[in-house]
């Protein structure tokens, strides 16, 4: 954050973590870079169902901490838990199977490539998945799915269509991924044989989320999804977030723009020098004048 004042110091307070289910749990992190100790001791926990944001100056270790949730550089020492499983040693493949989807800062798509290739790169390890008959595009409903939705109304008399539960396959899965991604954002539809490096940047911010979602993620990571960007744009990219949200996943996002974070967020933590110092309800932090002043240029 440009203005923020790195002599002050927020002490820790509001220590206890959230009491929902736990979707990622974080304990005793430790990483270093050589001799430089970029996380020292950080725990977190992010429930499921919440928007979990990560404030801090640069320089304090929310970038670090990302890759390392993402499985991208090694730990020296902690625990870090998906949905009550160690994933502290898994290699990124195997985390992005699990759910637990990263959209990076700088948004680091192919330039020379179209939307719709961008897009099927986020695709590209994706797996069948089952899903209530209510989740799935309308427009995604192939004729197979059409047939199997037939015949579990017959031999389930009980159950109400929408809550019937529908096993699609990997190439129905991208189907459904790309349809609700352009639900989303139609824009993308629009420009999908349009090559990336043309877009604008709030455009391409939208190609970054939406080649994420094409991966159904259950915990989608988000590094400094606002940079860069135009206010209406920002506007437009936390409604999004909000809606996505809304939808069931869970959203672990840095941001720079802290006080928009905050008006969206359940929960929050600041991380300084590489320790949590403070963390609490969203609603709480954006009050504490003193985490205002320190970290959000107030």
């Amino acid at each position: 954050m440009a203005d923020h004042k790195q002599k002050k110091d927020v002490s820790p307070k509001n220590t206890q973590k959230p009491t929902k289910t736990p979707l990622l749990d974080i304990e005793g992190l430790h990483v270093s870079y050589g001799p430089i100790r970029a996380l020292k001791g950080v725990g977190l926990t992010v429930a499921k169902g919440d928007i979990v944001a990560i404030l801090g100056a640069n320089g304090a270790g929310k970038t670090t901490l990302l890759k390392k949730i993402s499985g991208l550089i090694p730990a020296d020492a902690g625990t870090i838990r998906f949905k009550g499983e160690d994933i502290t040693k898994a290699p990124p493949e195997r985390i992005t199977k699990k759910g637990v989807i990263q959209s990076p800062e700088g948004r680091r798509l192919f330039g020379d490539l179209t939307v719709l290739e961008n897009l099927m790169i986020g695709a590209f390890t994706i797996e069948k998945h089952t899903m209530k008959v209510q989740e799935i595009v309308e427009s995604a409903k192939s004729r197979r799915i059409q047939k199997l939705i037939r015949k579990a109304l017959e031999t389930q008399r009980d159950v109400e269509e929408d809550d019937i539960e529908i096993t699609l396959n990997a190439k129905e899965m991208i189907r459904q991924n790309l349809y609700k991604v352009y639900r989303i954002f139609p824009v993308l539809q629009e420009r999908k044989d349009q090559v990336a490096a043309t877009l604008s940047g709030g455009e391409q911010q939208m190609l970054a989320i939406g080649r994420a979602l094409m991966r159904t993620p259950e915990l989608l990571i988000l590094d400094e999804p606002s940079l860069g960007l135009a206010p209406l744009i920002v506007k437009e990219i936390f409604t999004v977030i909000e809606a996505l949200n809304k939808q069931g996943i869970t959203v672990l996002i840095v941001e720079q723009n802290a006080l928009q974070t905050l008006k969206i967020a359940d929960y929050g933590y600041v991380l300084q020098l590489g320790e949590i110092v403070q963390q609490g309800p969203a609603s709480k932090l954006i009050k504490d004048e003193t985490l205002i002043e320190a970290y959000l240029g107030k």
